[in-house]
């Protein structure tokens, strides 16, 4: 299902994606899941899509509000209460012309929502790879920007190395981010994930996560630290479809994992969506 400025799009034709998010980049977006009737942090995507907003001078629109959305979703998804559902909002400057500055601040929006499988990357194989994330000196990290180009080629390069999901560094070699997912891992007990300084998007579910290891007295600590410096931690990645979940495997080696850490993760993904905002 296809929604533009609140209208339903019976079909994905070019058409509708010829503006300046796809063109342009001129645009952001957040994803999440509707699982029976719940969204967790969703108020955190909300307040992630306003601060994009901000930094890029478009004007938010009413519709996307919290109350609002969530009427929307109540009224146009079937089923919203029963099925898992993937919901991608995007925001884009309604108009204006290539590579010069833009003075327009009306914005255009969509809600796509797919029935789709989350076991898509069931088995995760965490590779590093050589294509960095894009740095924040473009856009800022605050921002999850409709161009996509480097977390395509990392994703690429990833899969060819026999992984099925690519590490990316920054620019100056930091972890980073993978391409769909924050990243962290536990060492001695304490969890460690990338600083703003390594061009680390705030992903909500990492709030939500370091936010729950602090109220349990878990310390948490945010790095520049770069792979080769780990001696074989307990890696974790972190996002809206999953929560948080552990790998098979990073680079070459299995990645083994405490009971302690593996009851933290369990205990926090039904956490997760017993506070999750009620539809």
């Amino acid at each position: 299902m296809l929604f533009v400025n609140g209208k339903t799009i019976a079909q994905e034709v070019e058409s509708d994606f010829l503006n300046r998010a796809f063109l342009h980049a001129d645009g952001f977006f957040t994803t999440f899941i509707l699982e029976n009737g719940r969204i967790a942090a969703f108020e955190r995507h909300i307040a992630r899509l306003k601060e994009s907003a901000g930094v890029l001078d478009i004007e938010f629109p009413q519709e996307l509000e919290v109350q609002k959305l969530s009427a929307f979703i109540k009224k146009n998804v079937p089923d919203y209460s029963q099925k898992t559902y993937r919901c991608r909002v995007m925001v884009w400057r309604q108009k204006g012309f290539v590579y010069s500055v833009q003075m327009e601040r009306k914005a255009q929006f969509a809600v796509s929502v797919n029935d789709v499988l989350l076991s898509r990357l069931h088995k995760v194989h965490l590779v590093p790879v050589s294509i960095p994330r894009i740095p924040s000196v473009c856009v800022p990290s605050n921002v999850k920007w409709i161009a996509g180009n480097n977390a395509i080629l990392a994703q690429q390069q990833a899969i060819e190395n026999g992984g099925s999901l690519a590490l990316q560094s920054n620019i100056n070699g930091f972890i980073s981010e993978t391409p769909i997912a924050c990243v962290g891992w536990f060492e001695r007990g304490e969890f460690f994930t990338p600083s703003d300084k390594c061009d680390c998007l705030p992903g909500t579910t990492l709030a939500d996560f370091t936010e729950y290891l602090t109220e349990r007295n878990i310390p948490v600590h945010y790095v520049e630290q770069k792979v080769e410096a780990l001696n074989t931690p307990e890696w974790l990645v972190i996002n809206a479809s999953w929560g948080v979940k552990k790998l098979q495997q990073f680079d070459s080696k299995k990645v083994n994992y405490t009971k302690e850490t593996l009851n933290l993760i369990q205990a926090f993904n039904k956490w997760r969506m017993a506070q999750a905002y009620v539809v």
